[in-house]
């Protein structure tokens, strides 16, 4: 009784799911947390690339490309000032960080988007793991 119930309600349910699109080749963020309230910066613990990061010497060394759903956030190497203050996918990869800002100004960990990086730009040939 129970599978006559079941396969019905999964062909239906199914049949509705869509994947949040996120470019070839990217890795998901997780961990998302608000900097502070009145701000647009939100922060992603970021140790694992910290060799790559912008540094004061360098301020535009980090590779590391955001993107919201299957579209890169940008400029890159921004202040935390424009981070804070402006948001708009602004976005800064420093000392085992990632501060960001949304396209939108909207809250990342509610507004329904895929949130995932890449060192450079994504490629096309290579799988999403």
């Amino acid at each position: 009784m129970a599978l006559a119930i079941w396969f019905p309600l999964a062909a239906i349910v199914g049949s509705r799911y869509e994947p949040v699109p996120r470019p070839p080749g990217a890795y998901s963020f997780v961990g998302i947390e608000k900097h502070a309230e009145g701000e647009f910066m939100y922060v992603i613990h970021f140790d694992r690339y910290s060799k790559l990061a912008d540094t004061p010497e360098e301020p535009t060394r980090s590779p590391i490309m955001i993107y919201e759903n299957d579209r890169p956030l940008g400029p890159a190497h921004s202040t935390t000032a424009d981070i804070k203050s402006l948001g708009l996918g602004h976005y800064i990869h420093v000392e085992g960080v990632i501060y960001f800002s949304t396209s939108d100004n909207t809250d990342p960990r509610t507004n329904g988007r895929q949130y995932s990086w890449t060192i450079g730009p994504a490629k096309p040939d290579h799988a999403p793991r």
